[in-house]
Protein backbone atom coordinates (compact mmCIF):
# COMPACT_ATOMS: atom_id res chain seq x y z
CA UNK A 1 0.00 0.00 0.00
CA UNK A 2 0.96 3.40 -0.82
CA UNK A 3 1.46 7.38 -0.45
CA UNK A 4 1.85 9.02 -3.51
CA UNK A 5 1.05 12.25 -3.97
CA UNK A 6 4.26 14.68 -4.30
CA UNK A 7 3.61 16.90 -1.81
CA UNK A 8 3.06 14.38 0.93
CA UNK A 9 6.85 13.86 2.51
CA UNK A 10 7.06 17.62 2.72
CA UNK A 11 3.79 18.10 4.31
CA UNK A 12 4.24 15.47 6.52
CA UNK A 13 7.74 17.23 8.05
CA UNK A 14 5.56 20.61 7.93
CA UNK A 15 2.57 19.74 9.28
CA UNK A 16 2.82 16.33 11.44
CA UNK A 17 1.09 16.88 14.88
CA UNK A 18 3.41 16.21 17.90
CA UNK A 19 2.19 13.37 19.68
CA UNK A 20 3.81 12.18 22.23
CA UNK A 21 1.94 8.73 22.92
CA UNK A 22 2.43 5.57 21.32
CA UNK A 23 -0.89 4.25 21.97
CA UNK A 24 -3.22 7.08 22.66
CA UNK A 25 -7.22 8.10 22.61
CA UNK A 26 -8.78 10.73 20.42
CA UNK A 27 -11.94 12.64 21.05
CA UNK A 28 -13.66 11.56 17.72
CA UNK A 29 -16.55 13.43 16.57
CA UNK A 30 -19.81 11.42 15.92
CA UNK A 31 -19.20 10.38 11.72
CA UNK A 32 -15.87 8.31 12.88
CA UNK A 33 -15.93 4.53 13.33
CA UNK A 34 -16.02 2.47 16.32
CA UNK A 35 -12.63 2.02 16.97
CA UNK A 36 -10.59 -0.92 18.36
CA UNK A 37 -7.29 0.70 18.85
CA UNK A 38 -5.08 3.49 17.49
CA UNK A 39 -0.94 4.49 17.45
CA UNK A 40 1.44 6.52 15.98
CA UNK A 41 2.45 3.88 13.76
CA UNK A 42 1.67 4.78 9.78
CA UNK A 43 1.57 6.41 7.46
CA UNK A 44 1.19 3.02 5.04
CA UNK A 45 -0.24 -0.22 6.60
CA UNK A 46 -0.92 -3.66 5.15
CA UNK A 47 -2.71 -6.60 6.82
CA UNK A 48 -0.92 -10.21 6.71
CA UNK A 49 -3.21 -13.28 5.32
CA UNK A 50 -4.53 -14.69 8.27
CA UNK A 51 -5.67 -10.84 9.68
CA UNK A 52 -2.95 -11.67 12.59
CA UNK A 53 -1.17 -8.88 11.77
CA UNK A 54 -0.98 -5.37 10.98
CA UNK A 55 2.01 -4.19 9.16
CA UNK A 56 2.17 -0.37 10.12
CA UNK A 57 5.03 1.46 8.34
CA UNK A 58 8.06 0.08 10.53
CA UNK A 59 6.33 -1.64 12.79
CA UNK A 60 4.50 -4.90 13.20
CA UNK A 61 1.66 -5.06 15.57
CA UNK A 62 -1.56 -7.72 16.90
CA UNK A 63 -4.27 -6.81 14.15
CA UNK A 64 -6.67 -7.60 17.39
CA UNK A 65 -5.44 -5.10 20.11
CA UNK A 66 -2.39 -2.73 18.63
CA UNK A 67 0.32 -4.85 20.79
CA UNK A 68 3.70 -4.02 19.33
CA UNK A 69 5.46 -7.09 17.94
CA UNK A 70 8.50 -5.41 15.88
CA UNK A 71 10.10 -2.14 15.13
CA UNK A 72 11.53 -2.47 11.65
CA UNK A 73 15.45 -1.71 11.88
CA UNK A 74 15.46 1.17 8.74
CA UNK A 75 18.83 1.32 7.19
CA UNK A 76 17.93 3.96 5.66
CA UNK A 77 14.53 5.81 5.71
CA UNK A 78 15.32 9.34 3.50
CA UNK A 79 12.33 11.18 3.28
CA UNK A 80 9.92 8.73 5.17
CA UNK A 81 8.23 5.32 3.99
CA UNK A 82 6.16 5.60 1.37
CA UNK A 83 4.60 2.08 0.95
CA UNK A 84 4.09 -1.47 2.81
CA UNK A 85 3.46 -5.29 2.20
CA UNK A 86 3.73 -8.65 3.91
CA UNK A 87 3.81 -11.82 1.83
CA UNK A 88 1.13 -14.45 2.22
CA UNK A 89 2.75 -16.95 3.33
CA UNK A 90 3.58 -14.38 6.33
CA UNK A 91 7.42 -14.92 6.01
CA UNK A 92 8.46 -11.45 4.43
CA UNK A 93 7.66 -7.46 4.75
CA UNK A 94 8.46 -5.27 2.17
CA UNK A 95 9.18 -1.33 2.79
CA UNK A 96 9.96 1.47 -0.01
CA UNK A 97 10.94 5.02 1.19
CA UNK A 98 11.15 7.98 -0.34
CA UNK A 99 14.84 8.76 -0.94
CA UNK A 100 16.72 9.08 -4.09
CA UNK A 101 18.62 6.10 -4.04
CA UNK A 102 18.93 2.73 -1.15
CA UNK A 103 14.81 2.91 -1.22
CA UNK A 104 13.92 -0.64 -0.62
CA UNK A 105 14.51 -2.98 2.58
CA UNK A 106 13.38 -6.47 2.41
CA UNK A 107 12.73 -7.96 6.63
CA UNK A 108 12.13 -11.36 7.93
CA UNK A 109 8.54 -10.63 9.00
CA UNK A 110 8.46 -13.43 12.21
CA UNK A 111 12.03 -12.08 13.53
CA UNK A 112 12.03 -8.42 12.20
CA UNK A 113 15.52 -8.72 10.52
CA UNK A 114 16.85 -7.03 7.78
CA UNK A 115 17.33 -9.86 4.81
CA UNK A 116 18.21 -7.33 2.01
CA UNK A 117 18.51 -3.46 2.62
CA UNK A 118 19.88 -0.30 0.89
CA UNK A 119 18.24 -1.60 -2.73
CA UNK A 120 18.34 1.61 -5.21
CA UNK A 121 15.63 0.02 -7.08
CA UNK A 122 14.66 3.33 -8.12
CA UNK A 123 15.58 6.60 -8.76
CA UNK A 124 14.00 9.15 -6.43
CA UNK A 125 11.75 6.92 -3.84
CA UNK A 126 9.94 3.61 -4.40
CA UNK A 127 6.30 4.52 -4.45
CA UNK A 128 4.85 0.83 -4.50
CA UNK A 129 5.36 -2.97 -3.61
CA UNK A 130 3.41 -5.77 -3.84
CA UNK A 131 4.15 -9.73 -3.41
CA UNK A 132 2.70 -12.00 -5.70
CA UNK A 133 0.14 -14.52 -4.54
CA UNK A 134 2.81 -17.62 -4.17
CA UNK A 135 5.33 -15.46 -1.81
CA UNK A 136 8.04 -16.16 -4.47
CA UNK A 137 8.35 -12.75 -6.01
CA UNK A 138 8.13 -8.95 -4.94
CA UNK A 139 6.90 -6.17 -7.71
CA UNK A 140 7.78 -2.78 -6.67
CA UNK A 141 7.19 0.37 -8.77
CA UNK A 142 8.81 4.12 -8.34
CA UNK A 143 9.32 7.69 -9.56
CA UNK A 144 12.02 6.32 -12.62
CA UNK A 145 8.48 5.39 -14.83
CA UNK A 146 9.74 1.86 -14.02
CA UNK A 147 8.17 -1.62 -12.48
CA UNK A 148 10.53 -4.61 -11.33
CA UNK A 149 10.29 -8.01 -10.34
CA UNK A 150 12.61 -9.16 -7.61
CA UNK A 151 13.34 -12.94 -6.76
CA UNK A 152 12.63 -13.86 -3.14
CA UNK A 153 14.54 -13.80 -0.66
CA UNK A 154 17.22 -12.93 -2.34
CA UNK A 155 16.30 -9.95 -4.36
CA UNK A 156 17.89 -10.92 -7.50
CA UNK A 157 16.22 -8.38 -10.73
CA UNK A 158 14.08 -10.39 -12.55
CA UNK A 159 12.69 -7.90 -15.17
CA UNK A 160 12.07 -4.04 -15.73
CA UNK A 161 8.86 -3.44 -16.79
CA UNK A 162 7.79 -0.02 -19.05
CA UNK A 163 12.10 0.37 -19.05
CA UNK A 164 13.46 2.63 -21.83
CA UNK A 165 15.88 5.39 -22.12
CA UNK A 166 14.53 9.04 -20.83
CA UNK A 167 11.80 10.65 -19.05
CA UNK A 168 9.17 8.23 -17.91
CA UNK A 169 5.39 9.01 -16.08
CA UNK A 170 5.83 8.16 -12.73
CA UNK A 171 4.45 4.63 -11.26
CA UNK A 172 2.18 4.85 -8.22
CA UNK A 173 0.67 1.45 -7.59
CA UNK A 174 1.58 -1.83 -8.33
CA UNK A 175 -0.62 -5.25 -8.11
CA UNK A 176 -0.47 -8.49 -8.50
CA UNK A 177 -3.94 -10.17 -10.44
CA UNK A 178 -5.20 -12.98 -7.79
CA UNK A 179 -3.55 -15.90 -10.19
CA UNK A 180 0.03 -13.50 -10.41
CA UNK A 181 -0.01 -13.98 -14.06
CA UNK A 182 -0.47 -10.26 -14.48
CA UNK A 183 0.90 -7.08 -12.58
CA UNK A 184 -0.98 -3.73 -12.91
CA UNK A 185 0.56 -0.66 -12.85
CA UNK A 186 -0.84 2.78 -12.03
CA UNK A 187 0.78 6.35 -12.30
CA UNK A 188 1.00 9.55 -14.06
CA UNK A 189 0.12 7.43 -17.66
CA UNK A 190 -3.03 5.84 -16.51
CA UNK A 191 -3.43 2.30 -15.75
CA UNK A 192 -1.72 -0.82 -17.45
CA UNK A 193 -1.28 -4.49 -17.35
CA UNK A 194 1.74 -6.46 -18.09
CA UNK A 195 1.92 -9.81 -18.09
CA UNK A 196 4.47 -11.12 -15.43
CA UNK A 197 5.99 -14.41 -17.61
CA UNK A 198 7.77 -12.32 -20.37
CA UNK A 199 6.71 -8.83 -19.25
CA UNK A 200 4.40 -8.37 -22.36
CA UNK A 201 1.48 -4.97 -22.40
CA UNK A 202 -1.73 -6.91 -22.29
CA UNK A 203 -3.55 -3.72 -21.99
CA UNK A 204 -3.87 0.26 -21.63
CA UNK A 205 -7.08 0.99 -19.65
CA UNK A 206 -9.25 3.54 -20.75
CA UNK A 207 -10.09 5.88 -20.13
CA UNK A 208 -7.25 6.37 -17.17
CA UNK A 209 -5.49 9.78 -16.03
CA UNK A 210 -3.05 10.18 -13.32
CA UNK A 211 -3.44 7.27 -11.02
CA UNK A 212 -2.29 6.62 -7.00
CA UNK A 213 -3.79 3.33 -6.33
CA UNK A 214 -5.35 0.18 -7.24
CA UNK A 215 -7.00 -2.70 -6.42
CA UNK A 216 -8.21 -6.29 -7.85
CA UNK A 217 -11.57 -7.38 -6.51
CA UNK A 218 -11.72 -10.67 -4.21
CA UNK A 219 -12.42 -12.63 -6.84
CA UNK A 220 -10.43 -11.38 -9.22
CA UNK A 221 -12.88 -10.27 -11.87
CA UNK A 222 -12.35 -5.87 -11.34
CA UNK A 223 -9.47 -4.08 -11.49
CA UNK A 224 -10.10 -1.06 -9.87
CA UNK A 225 -7.99 2.59 -10.09
CA UNK A 226 -8.00 6.00 -8.07
CA UNK A 227 -7.39 8.96 -9.77
CA UNK A 228 -5.60 12.41 -8.48
CA UNK A 229 -5.95 14.61 -11.74
CA UNK A 230 -5.15 17.94 -10.41
CA UNK A 231 -4.89 21.18 -12.83
CA UNK A 232 -2.33 24.49 -12.33
CA UNK A 233 -5.45 25.77 -9.96
CA UNK A 234 -5.35 23.50 -7.62
CA UNK A 235 -8.47 21.50 -8.78
CA UNK A 236 -9.11 18.34 -9.46
CA UNK A 237 -10.09 17.33 -12.92
CA UNK A 238 -10.23 13.59 -12.54
CA UNK A 239 -10.82 12.48 -8.72
CA UNK A 240 -12.71 9.26 -9.80
CA UNK A 241 -12.71 5.49 -8.60
CA UNK A 242 -12.92 3.71 -11.99
CA UNK A 243 -13.26 -0.13 -12.10
CA UNK A 244 -12.58 -2.61 -15.40
CA UNK A 245 -13.30 -6.14 -16.14
CA UNK A 246 -10.38 -8.02 -16.22
CA UNK A 247 -10.80 -9.97 -18.93
CA UNK A 248 -11.31 -7.74 -21.87
CA UNK A 249 -10.58 -3.84 -20.18
CA UNK A 250 -13.99 -2.53 -20.57
CA UNK A 251 -15.05 -0.15 -18.12
CA UNK A 252 -18.11 -0.81 -15.62
CA UNK A 253 -18.26 2.06 -12.87
CA UNK A 254 -16.86 5.18 -12.02
CA UNK A 255 -17.32 7.16 -8.68
CA UNK A 256 -17.47 10.16 -8.26
CA UNK A 257 -14.76 11.63 -5.49
CA UNK A 258 -15.13 15.06 -5.81
CA UNK A 259 -12.42 17.75 -5.64
CA UNK A 260 -10.92 15.18 -3.19
CA UNK A 261 -7.86 13.06 -5.10
CA UNK A 262 -7.81 9.52 -4.26
CA UNK A 263 -4.80 8.46 -2.59
CA UNK A 264 -5.91 4.57 -1.13
CA UNK A 265 -8.64 2.16 -2.16
CA UNK A 266 -9.44 -1.12 -0.76
CA UNK A 267 -12.50 -3.27 -1.60
CA UNK A 268 -14.23 -5.45 1.15
CA UNK A 269 -13.77 -9.34 1.51
CA UNK A 270 -17.28 -9.65 0.26
CA UNK A 271 -16.33 -6.98 -2.46
CA UNK A 272 -19.71 -5.23 -1.72
CA UNK A 273 -18.23 -2.09 -0.40
CA UNK A 274 -15.11 -0.07 -2.05
CA UNK A 275 -13.54 1.99 0.31
CA UNK A 276 -10.96 5.00 -0.39
CA UNK A 277 -8.80 7.80 1.72
CA UNK A 278 -8.34 10.80 0.46
CA UNK A 279 -7.20 14.60 0.75
CA UNK A 280 -8.02 17.98 -0.86
CA UNK A 281 -6.88 21.38 -0.92
CA UNK A 282 -7.04 22.20 2.89
CA UNK A 283 -5.28 19.69 4.04
CA UNK A 284 -7.94 17.63 5.15
CA UNK A 285 -8.38 14.10 4.84
CA UNK A 286 -11.53 11.63 4.43
CA UNK A 287 -12.67 8.25 3.91
CA UNK A 288 -15.20 7.11 1.80
CA UNK A 289 -17.36 3.92 1.78
CA UNK A 290 -19.65 3.04 -1.89
CA UNK A 291 -21.41 0.52 -2.61
CA UNK A 292 -19.42 -1.62 -5.09
CA UNK A 293 -23.08 -2.29 -7.19
CA UNK A 294 -24.01 1.01 -7.78
CA UNK A 295 -21.75 3.40 -6.28
CA UNK A 296 -23.75 5.17 -3.64
CA UNK A 297 -21.67 6.91 -0.98
CA UNK A 298 -22.56 4.86 2.11
CA UNK A 299 -20.87 6.69 4.97
CA UNK A 300 -17.50 8.99 5.52
CA UNK A 301 -15.48 9.97 8.22
CA UNK A 302 -13.76 13.32 8.10
CA UNK A 303 -9.74 13.42 9.55
CA UNK A 304 -9.21 17.35 9.49
CA UNK A 305 -5.61 18.50 9.37
CA UNK A 306 -4.26 15.35 7.81
CA UNK A 307 -4.69 13.65 5.02
CA UNK A 308 -5.73 9.87 4.80
CA UNK A 309 -2.79 8.01 2.60
CA UNK A 310 -3.50 4.04 2.86
CA UNK A 311 -7.00 2.14 3.99
CA UNK A 312 -7.45 -1.57 4.33
CA UNK A 313 -9.61 -4.34 5.56
CA UNK A 314 -8.64 -7.48 7.49
CA UNK A 315 -9.20 -10.71 5.60
CA UNK A 316 -11.85 -11.98 7.16
CA UNK A 317 -13.86 -8.77 7.05
CA UNK A 318 -14.10 -8.08 10.85
CA UNK A 319 -11.56 -4.61 11.26
CA UNK A 320 -11.12 -1.68 8.92
CA UNK A 321 -8.11 0.28 9.22
CA UNK A 322 -6.88 3.51 7.84
CA UNK A 323 -3.27 5.72 7.76
CA UNK A 324 -2.94 9.13 8.13
CA UNK A 325 0.07 11.02 6.41
CA UNK A 326 0.84 12.36 10.41
CA UNK A 327 1.46 8.68 11.41
CA UNK A 328 -1.52 8.35 13.37
CA UNK A 329 -3.10 4.39 12.32
CA UNK A 330 -6.81 3.50 13.37
CA UNK A 331 -8.13 0.11 13.76
CA UNK A 332 -11.98 -0.08 13.88
CA UNK A 333 -14.67 -2.71 14.01
CA UNK A 334 -15.74 -3.14 10.23
CA UNK A 335 -18.00 -0.33 9.46
CA UNK A 336 -18.79 -0.89 6.08
CA UNK A 337 -21.98 -2.83 7.01
CA UNK A 338 -23.18 -0.77 9.90
CA UNK A 339 -24.64 1.53 7.26
CA UNK A 340 -27.96 0.89 6.21
CA UNK A 341 -31.00 2.45 6.28
CA UNK A 342 -34.94 1.39 5.36
CA UNK A 343 -37.67 3.92 3.56
CA UNK A 344 -41.14 3.99 4.39
CA UNK A 345 -42.93 4.32 2.44
CA UNK A 346 -41.79 2.03 0.01
CA UNK A 347 -44.28 3.14 -2.84
CA UNK A 348 -46.81 5.49 -3.89
CA UNK A 349 -49.78 5.88 -6.31
CA UNK A 350 -50.46 9.54 -7.53
CA UNK A 351 -53.60 11.35 -9.25
CA UNK A 352 -52.89 12.23 -12.58
CA UNK A 353 -53.16 15.58 -11.68
CA UNK A 354 -49.91 14.96 -9.52
CA UNK A 355 -49.16 16.31 -6.03
CA UNK A 356 -46.14 16.34 -3.23
CA UNK A 357 -44.82 13.24 -1.77
CA UNK A 358 -42.58 12.36 0.98
CA UNK A 359 -40.12 9.16 2.27
CA UNK A 360 -39.19 8.50 6.07
CA UNK A 361 -35.16 7.74 5.89
CA UNK A 362 -34.27 5.80 8.71
CA UNK A 363 -30.40 5.56 9.27
CA UNK A 364 -27.78 5.65 11.71
CA UNK A 365 -25.99 8.75 12.47
CA UNK A 366 -22.84 9.32 9.99
CA UNK A 367 -24.25 7.21 7.41
CA UNK A 368 -24.29 9.48 4.21
CA UNK A 369 -26.82 8.86 1.32
CA UNK A 370 -28.03 10.47 -1.92
CA UNK A 371 -31.83 10.45 -3.15
CA UNK A 372 -31.76 10.89 -7.35
CA UNK A 373 -35.54 10.84 -9.59
CA UNK A 374 -34.95 8.47 -12.64
CA UNK A 375 -37.92 9.74 -14.30
CA UNK A 376 -38.07 13.79 -15.09
CA UNK A 377 -41.69 14.36 -13.96
CA UNK A 378 -40.53 13.33 -10.20
CA UNK A 379 -38.33 16.27 -8.94
CA UNK A 380 -36.57 16.30 -5.69
CA UNK A 381 -37.75 19.28 -3.47
CA UNK A 382 -34.88 18.46 -0.62
CA UNK A 383 -31.71 18.45 -0.83
CA UNK A 384 -30.17 15.29 -3.00
CA UNK A 385 -27.66 13.80 0.03
CA UNK A 386 -28.10 13.87 3.54
CA UNK A 387 -26.69 11.83 6.72
CA UNK A 388 -28.66 9.68 9.00
CA UNK A 389 -32.27 9.68 9.62
CA UNK A 390 -34.11 12.53 7.18
CA UNK A 391 -37.10 12.85 5.04
CA UNK A 392 -36.89 12.94 1.44
CA UNK A 393 -39.81 15.22 0.06
CA UNK A 394 -40.52 15.36 -4.08
CA UNK A 395 -42.97 16.64 -6.26
CA UNK A 396 -45.19 14.56 -9.41
CA UNK A 397 -46.14 16.50 -12.29
CA UNK A 398 -49.63 16.56 -13.76
CA UNK A 399 -50.10 13.49 -16.25
CA UNK A 400 -51.18 14.14 -19.62
CA UNK A 401 -49.77 11.33 -21.65
CA UNK A 402 -52.94 9.30 -21.30
CA UNK A 403 -51.74 6.32 -19.32
CA UNK A 404 -50.36 5.29 -16.49
CA UNK A 405 -46.71 5.62 -15.46
CA UNK A 406 -43.90 4.85 -12.86
CA UNK A 407 -41.16 6.28 -11.71
CA UNK A 408 -38.35 5.22 -9.28
CA UNK A 409 -36.62 7.74 -6.60
CA UNK A 410 -33.63 5.56 -5.43
CA UNK A 411 -32.01 6.50 -1.78
CA UNK A 412 -29.40 4.91 -0.50
CA UNK A 413 -29.58 2.25 -3.28
CA UNK A 414 -33.00 1.37 -2.48
CA UNK A 415 -35.64 2.45 -4.21
CA UNK A 416 -39.22 3.89 -3.67
CA UNK A 417 -41.76 4.02 -6.85
CA UNK A 418 -44.22 6.55 -7.27
CA UNK A 419 -46.99 5.44 -9.69
CA UNK A 420 -49.53 7.60 -11.51
CA UNK A 421 -52.89 7.38 -12.70
CA UNK A 422 -53.46 8.41 -16.24
CA UNK A 423 -56.85 10.36 -15.13
CA UNK A 424 -59.18 7.94 -17.49
CA UNK A 425 -60.63 6.41 -14.70
CA UNK A 426 -64.32 5.81 -16.72
CA UNK A 427 -61.93 3.44 -18.68
CA UNK A 428 -60.62 1.06 -15.89
CA UNK A 429 -62.71 -1.42 -14.71
CA UNK A 430 -61.05 -3.43 -11.62
CA UNK A 431 -62.35 -6.20 -10.25
CA UNK A 432 -60.51 -8.63 -7.66
CA UNK A 433 -60.28 -12.04 -6.74
CA UNK A 434 -60.59 -13.64 -3.98
CA UNK A 435 -63.20 -10.96 -2.71
CA UNK A 436 -63.04 -12.43 0.51
CA UNK A 437 -60.77 -14.50 3.16
CA UNK A 438 -61.06 -16.51 6.71
CA UNK A 439 -57.72 -16.67 8.89
CA UNK A 440 -57.28 -18.69 12.22
CA UNK A 441 -55.78 -16.81 14.98
CA UNK A 442 -52.15 -17.65 14.52
CA UNK A 443 -52.45 -15.37 11.33
CA UNK A 444 -50.94 -15.53 8.28
CA UNK A 445 -49.91 -14.36 4.64
CA UNK A 446 -52.29 -14.17 1.44
CA UNK A 447 -52.46 -12.88 -2.21
CA UNK A 448 -55.28 -11.73 -4.13
CA UNK A 449 -55.27 -10.50 -7.75
CA UNK A 450 -56.39 -7.63 -9.14
CA UNK A 451 -57.85 -7.16 -13.14
CA UNK A 452 -58.23 -4.24 -15.27
CA UNK A 453 -57.46 -1.98 -18.30
CA UNK A 454 -53.98 -1.87 -19.13
CA UNK A 455 -52.40 1.42 -17.78
CA UNK A 456 -54.64 1.70 -14.62
CA UNK A 457 -53.03 2.15 -11.70
CA UNK A 458 -53.99 1.00 -8.12
CA UNK A 459 -53.31 0.79 -4.73
CA UNK A 460 -54.04 -1.69 -2.11
CA UNK A 461 -54.96 0.02 1.44
CA UNK A 462 -55.66 -1.82 4.81
CA UNK A 463 -58.30 -0.31 7.38
CA UNK A 464 -56.55 -1.57 10.28
CA UNK A 465 -53.11 -1.73 12.00
CA UNK A 466 -53.28 -6.19 12.25
CA UNK A 467 -53.45 -6.34 8.31
CA UNK A 468 -49.99 -5.25 6.83
CA UNK A 469 -49.60 -4.60 2.56
CA UNK A 470 -46.32 -6.32 1.56
CA UNK A 471 -47.06 -5.80 -2.07
CA UNK A 472 -49.53 -3.30 -2.87
CA UNK A 473 -49.91 -1.57 -6.41
CA UNK A 474 -49.46 -1.38 -9.45
CA UNK A 475 -50.23 -0.32 -13.36
CA UNK A 476 -52.72 -3.10 -15.13
CA UNK A 477 -53.24 -6.72 -13.76
CA UNK A 478 -51.54 -7.31 -10.65
CA UNK A 479 -51.25 -9.09 -7.24
CA UNK A 480 -51.71 -7.80 -4.12
CA UNK A 481 -49.69 -9.79 -1.05
CA UNK A 482 -50.46 -9.40 2.90
CA UNK A 483 -50.00 -10.69 6.19
CA UNK A 484 -52.27 -10.97 8.84
CA UNK A 485 -51.01 -10.74 12.42
CA UNK A 486 -51.83 -13.15 15.39
CA UNK A 487 -55.62 -12.38 17.32
CA UNK A 488 -54.59 -12.61 20.82
CA UNK A 489 -57.83 -11.24 21.82
CA UNK A 490 -60.95 -14.03 22.75
CA UNK A 491 -62.99 -12.70 19.86
CA UNK A 492 -63.37 -13.27 16.53
CA UNK A 493 -62.43 -9.95 13.94
CA UNK A 494 -62.65 -8.47 10.75
CA UNK A 495 -61.37 -6.09 8.04
CA UNK A 496 -60.98 -5.05 5.00
CA UNK A 497 -58.60 -3.86 1.96
CA UNK A 498 -59.82 -1.22 -0.13
CA UNK A 499 -58.34 -1.52 -4.32
CA UNK A 500 -59.67 1.32 -6.51
CA UNK A 501 -63.32 1.30 -5.13
CA UNK A 502 -63.25 -2.25 -4.78
CA UNK A 503 -63.64 -3.92 -1.00
CA UNK A 504 -61.55 -7.01 0.07
CA UNK A 505 -63.04 -9.14 3.46
CA UNK A 506 -60.54 -10.80 5.92
CA UNK A 507 -62.13 -12.23 8.87
CA UNK A 508 -59.75 -13.86 11.43
CA UNK A 509 -61.03 -16.38 14.46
Amino acid sequence: MNISRMSLAAKMRAGVLLLSLTMMVLALPQDQPDIVWQAQAGPAIAFSSDGQILVAGNQLRLAADGTLIHTLTMPRVGNGINTVAISNDGQYVAIGIQSFNQNLHLYNAPTGTLIQGRISAHNNGTTSVAFSPDSQTLASGGRDGTAKLWHLPDMTLIQTLNGGVGYRARIFAVAFSNDGQLLALGGQAGVLIFRVADGTLVRALSPAVSTLCLAFSPDGQTLAAGSDAIDQYGQCTDCTIKMWRVSDGALLRTIAGGNNGIIAIAFSPDQQVIAAGSGDSTYDGVVRFWRVADGTLLRSFNQTGSYVTDVAYSPDGSLFSFARVDGLVVVAHNPSSSCSGTLSPTSHVFPASGGDGSVSVTAPAGCNWTAASDVSWITLTSASSASGSAMVTFEVRENATGSARSGTVTIGGQSFTAMQDSGLGDNCDYTISPTAQSFPAAGGNGTLNVANAEGCAWQAVSNVGWITITSGNGIGNGTVRYSVAANSGETSRHATIAIAGRTFSIKQK
